[in-house]
């Protein structure tokens, strides 16, 4: 037999429904926009066949990379210069779509350690895991491979840290790095795979603050005291 409630009840409960519906999620998202350092590279070396191991080769002053620009944020970490160490590895690769563009995917997994130095002092250094997969889309003329990481590790700010973007970042509650390689002539994926190669590259450090939207939160609850009201309304 179902449960009968009091009009009362049935009235609190109905608020709270409204109110836990009411929390819905509103992202906040900071993005740096990298690009590779001259002598940095991304390298592709081979292991075994139909696999290789990604790492980064720093330039000068052992950065590898420097922010070019910052999206939803202050842009005072414009300029900053980073460091990238650790790297994935990846293969084999397959074939999606071809021959004409020729869309190859591969399977990568590995942790990439991401750091930002900020001027004069402080930074942050992130981890980031890759268990997604490589895409790339490959014509004659110009090959792009896309890499996305799938999970983040975490995220710790270095002593002496203001800078509002820094900050902002580091405060993030999800962090994803995407990693964007040219090469022109064109290659295959699976080619690089088997006989390595190196090139510059660009990229997208983000992260994403996920908190509740107070303004619906309180609206809810306005409807929910609304019911309330009216269950004392017809209980006297």
């Amino acid at each position: 037999m179902n449960p009968t409630f009091p009009f009362s009840q049935r009235s609190l409960f109905t608020a709270a429904a409204l109110t836990v519906g009411g929390l819905l999620p509103q992202a906040n998202a900071i993005s740096f926009l990298i690009s590779s350092l001259p002598g940095s590279q991304i390298v592709f070396t081979p292991t075994a066949p139909g696999e290789a191991t990604v790492g980064f080769g720093n330039g000068s002053g052992n950065a590898a990379f420097v922010i070019g620009a910052v999206l939803g944020g202050t842009g005072s970490a414009v300029g900053f210069e980073g460091e990238l160490s650790g790297g994935f590895n990846i293969g084999p690769a397959k074939t999606v779509y071809g021959p004409a563009p020729l869309i190859e995917t591969a399977p990568v997994l590995g942790l990439t350690d991401a750091s930002i130095f900020a001027s004069p002092a402080g930074g942050v250094q992130s981890k980031f895991g890759f268990t997604g997969s490589a895409e790339s889309v490959s014509t004659v003329q110009v090959t792009g491979i896309s890499v996305t990481s799938d999970f983040f590790s975490d995220v710790s700010v270095l002593p002496q840290t203001t800078d509002p973007d820094l900050l902002t970042f580091a405060a993030g509650n999800r962090l994803t790095f995407s990693l964007f390689i040219t090469f022109v002539p064109g290659t295959t994926l699976a080619d690089l795979i088997a006989h390595g190669g190196t090139r510059g590259f660009s990229g997208t450090l983000t992260s994403t603050t996920t908190v509740p939207d107070s303004s619906s939160t309180l609206g809810m609850l306005g409807i929910g005291l609304l019911a309330l009201l009216g269950c004392h309304s017809r209980r006297s």
